[in-house]
């Protein structure tokens, strides 16, 4: 399980991040590249219909996860630039 790893991973906003901090809340995750152009985007946009239909069902936004195949290129600028272009909120 995600919420078993001990190491901390990097967020968009230069800080250390461990899954166990979400243990028993939603989170809806997948795997990325900032710079893909075709299928990633489509990704994102599943996922933020995914993120409305269960807040539509449980009045709470589930915490969603973006995870670089490519943290060289996909640096915490890349993906806070991303999360902006995206329009991504708070609870990703």
């Amino acid at each position: 399980s995600l919420f078993d790893l001990e190491f901390g991973w990097t967020t968009q906003d230069n800080n250390q991040f461990y899954w166990k901090n979400l243990t028993g809340e939603p989170v809806v995750i997948s795997m990325f590249y900032s710079s893909c152009q075709s299928v990633c985007p489509r990704i994102v946009t599943d996922m933020q219909r995914i993120a409305k239909q269960i807040e539509k069902k449980t009045g709470k936004l589930p915490k969603m996860a973006l995870v670089s195949f490519d943290p060289a290129v996909d640096t915490p600028a890349a993906l806070k630039k991303y999360s902006k272009k995206m329009d991504l909120g708070d609870n990703w």
